[in-house]
């Protein structure tokens, strides 16, 4: 099944960095549910976006996700 996979790159409650996975059915999607987490952490930033294609071959849209996000 064809879906949208994106990455947070943020820093914890410790300072260290680590990141959070979302994944949606949507490119919209993926990005609204992206910016409402990045809200919530500190120093988050889009480290990477992709589609998932029903082979499971990646198409990144880092770039479009970042478009779309940061405007």
């Amino acid at each position: 099944m064809r879906h949208y996979v994106g990455s947070i790159a943020f820093d914890n409650e410790y300072g260290e960095w680590e990141d959070q996975v979302i994944r949606a059915d949507d490119l919209d999607e993926l990005a609204q549910e992206m910016k409402l987490f990045m809200k919530r952490r500190k120093n988050s930033e889009v480290f990477f976006a992709c589609l998932v294609d029903k082979k499971g071959k990646e198409l990144d849209l880092t770039d479009k996700v970042k478009e779309l996000i940061y405007g």
